[in-house]
């Protein structure tokens, strides 16, 4: 008799954790599936984007890397897409137009339908906390799209490189004829492009 109900303990005990264990798996396949194959179409969208200040590419810069990319499938149709990008310095001050370039490049330009959440690498900035609010803000991005200095600002840092190409010769050729501005012709065109329009967009992101 003794036997018979140890035996029945260990029935129930054995069924008890194989019904848990079904609840295991299920809830392991509901998690969100990460994709390689999105990953590294991500990152092709976001490496060549161009620094703000510098004549580098985000990626040679290392502020983006393929590792700071995250791609999880929710569904057969909506991802997640998660970046965290490393500004060069802990006071980068255009951290947030950093941010912003690596949003509009993406809205423009990835196929697939997304979420897309962006932040700063933990522990790489001083003000970390505040900028990843303001770049994950819909309201607060969508009011600095409609500064028209700032948008030319990320059209020139999201263009192609073939496209950065012409454009610096653009403003190469400018440079040159507006002696005013520039008293000597600039190797790093591509910084100075900007200045001008970045003091009237530093305190509107």
């Amino acid at each position: 008799m003794r036997m018979e109900r140890v035996s029945g303990l260990l029935s129930w005990t054995l069924s008890w954790v194989l019904w848990l264990s079904g609840f295991s798996e299920q809830g392991a396949a509901q998690q969100p599936h990460i994709t390689k194959e999105k990953v590294l179409e991500v990152y092709d969208l976001i490496l060549t984007i161009q620094d703000p200040e510098k004549p580098n590419t985000l990626e040679e810069l290392e502020v983006v890397m393929e590792s700071c990319v995250e791609v999880q499938e929710i569904n057969e149709e909506d991802y997640l897409v998660i970046i965290k990008f490393t500004p060069t310095v802990p006071h980068c001050s255009l951290a947030t137009l950093i941010g912003l370039c690596l949003r509009v490049k993406l809205h423009q330009c990835l196929p697939i339908k997304h979420k897309l959440e962006i932040y700063i690498s933990e522990g790489t900035h001083s003000k970390e906390e505040d900028i990843n609010k303001q770049i994950n803000d819909k309201e607060r991005v969508t009011a600095a799209m409609e500064n028209p200095n700032l948008q030319k600002i990320l059209e020139q840092c999201i263009l192609e490189p073939e496209t950065v190409l012409g454009a610096n010769n653009i403003y190469n050729d400018e440079e040159e004829a507006d002696k005013q501005h520039f008293s000597t012709f600039s190797a790093s065109a591509s910084t100075s492009r900007f200045l001008p329009y970045w003091s009237s967009c530093h305190d509107f992101l």
